[in-house]
């Protein structure tokens, strides 16, 4: 279900980060290598869904705040 998300948001990152660093240092090179960059791509695609789904259960419980 994120997977075409996760490669579209890839996507514009790198060519973003790409162009910075050509203006940047002239030569279009990452700051990080392809396990690092995978690494990254790895925890957002947990945390992501995670933290939806934690504020979706939470929200199917009830109100968030107590009636005053």
């Amino acid at each position: 279900m994120g997977g075409p998300g996760t490669l579209l948001g890839t996507g514009v990152a790198a060519a973003s980060l790409t162009v910075y660093a050509v203006a940047v240092t002239g030569e279009p090179w990452f700051a990080c290598s392809l396990p690092q960059c995978a690494g990254l791509v790895l925890v957002c695609a947990v945390s992501g869904p995670t933290g939806g789904l934690a504020a979706t259960r939470r929200a199917r419980r009830g109100a968030l705040l107590p009636d005053s």
